[in-house]
C-alpha cells in the first residue's frame, strides 16, 4: 500500500534526510558545503519551523508503511514558494513515486495560493531535472546565492 501524508517527526524521515544527504556528497564532496550554507542540520531537526502550515508543507510518501520519499515547500515572500528535498530512496525508484509526490506538492501549493515555485538543482541530478521539465519548470536567474557555482536554477508560474 502506498501513501502520501504530512509528516514532520517520525523517525523514517531522518533517515531518509540521511540517505539523500549521503547521495548528494557522494556526487559532489563540494555539496557539504552547499548544505552548510542552507543551515540544512538546522533544517533537518526543525522541518515543522521551515515547512509547516499554513505556508508550507512537507510531504513524505510510504510504501507498507516504510517511509521512502518526501518532498518539501518552503514559504517566500511575494507569492512565491520553493520546492525542497524532493528525494526517493534508490530501492523505490521506478515506480513514480516522484511523480506522485511532485503532483501532490503541486497541488498543496496552488491550494495555498503560490502563483510561483522555484526550485535549485546539480548537474549531475539529470532524473530529476527530467522530472521538473517535465512538470513544466524552466532555467531562470538565481534566486539565491547558492555556493555551487554548478548550480541550476529553475521556477514554474503556477496560474493559468
Amino acid at each position: 500500500m502506498t501513501e502520501i501524508q504530512l509528516a514532520y517527526q517520525d523517525d523514517g524521515i531522518l533517515e531518509l534526510l540521511e540517505d539523500y544527504t549521503n547521495m548528494l556528497i557522494q556526487q559532489d564532496e563540494t555539496a557539504a558545503q552547499y548544505l552548510l550554507q542552507q543551515n540544512y542540520d538546522y533544517e533537518r531537526e526543525h522541518l515543522e519551523e521551515i515547512y509547516g502550515l499554513p505556508l508550507g508543507r512537507f510531504l513524505v510518501v510510504k510504501v507498507d508503511n516504510e517511509i521512502v520519499g518526501c518532498v518539501g515547500l518552503k514559504h517566500m515572500e511575494g507569492g512565491h514558494c520553493e520546492l525542497k528535498r524532493l528525494y526517493v530512496k534508490e530501492a523505490y525508484r521506478g515506480q513514480h513515486l516522484s511523480d506522485r509526490l511532485m503532483e501532490a506538492i503541486l497541488k498543496e501549493a496552488k491550494s495555498i495560493g503560490y502563483h510561483t515555485m522555484y526550485l535549485d538543482t546539480l548537474p549531475y541530478l539529470k532524473e530529476a531535472i527530467h522530472l521538473y521539465r517535465k512538470y513544466g519548470f524552466f532555467e531562470c536567474e538565481p534566486y539565491n546565492d547558492s555556493p555551487m557555482a554548478s548550480s541550476i536554477y529553475m521556477r514554474l508560474d503556477l496560474i493559468d
